[in-house]
């Protein structure tokens, strides 16, 4: 499983990085006109991409098309609150360091473990075992089991210790991200639930407020 969540947050940076490189990753509005108005949109969008922008949280409950043109959107004043929005270029970066962090764990497991338990079972699990041979790898498994009781104390923490690492990664990457989206992930879910509920002529969806 931590395998197969770093490889699912590795393809997703790849896939977001790609996107600083193919296409569009950001579309800014600009009055720019004439010859030079593709040179003028692309410098617009290099630099929405990389300044933060903000919306006004009293503008999200209004009704779009009447009284603002989207949530968020409006007239700004020196009183009113803002939310400042500068995440979406740092996404690349924290997909591959939440890899990173699922990843250490195991790797620090496999230094630790030392390829002992591969060496124990690698006859039994590579090849048919008659029955005389299996008996004979079972029995050396045992005596060295025997052998080494309780030697292997240090060994036994540093298997805690990694399970703690794997439970902190996943409780850490969620505060993380939570703080990395402006203290929304954790009650996304929520909102969608109350969205849900609510009329559909006067609701605003929650993701379309996150992305603005």
């Amino acid at each position: 499983m931590r395998i197969l969540t770093f490889a699912i947050l590795l393809v997703c940076c790849i896939s977001v990085t790609l996107t600083q490189f193919i296409g569009d990753p950001i579309f800014c509005i600009s009055n720019a006109l004439g010859p030079k108005a593709k040179a003028e949109m692309k410098a617009v969008n290099i630099y929405c991409l990389i300044s933060s922008t903000f919306t006004l949280p009293d503008e999200y409950d209004k009704e779009t098309g009447a009284d603002v043109a989207h949530p968020g959107l409006g007239v700004d004043a020196p009183e009113k609150d803002k939310r400042y929005h500068s995440y979406y270029i740092w996404v690349p970066i924290v997909l591959l360091l939440q890899a990173i962090s699922f990843r250490i764990p195991h790797l620090l497991w496999k230094g630790f473990e030392g390829g002992r338990l591969r060496a124990i079972i690698v006859e039994s699990s590579t090849v048919v075992l008659g029955l005389d041979k299996r008996q004979e790898v079972e029995s050396r498994v045992l005596d060295y089991l025997e052998t080494f009781k309780g030697r292997h104390n240090l060994w036994f923490f540093k298997y805690v210790l990694c399970e703690f690492l794997n439970f902190v990664v996943v409780v850490g990457n969620i505060y993380a991200t939570d703080a990395f989206l402006g203290h929304e992930f954790s009650k996304y879910g929520l909102e969608v639930v109350q969205f849900l509920d609510e009329d559909p002529r006067s609701r605003t969806d929650p993701m379309v407020r996150e992305k603005y």
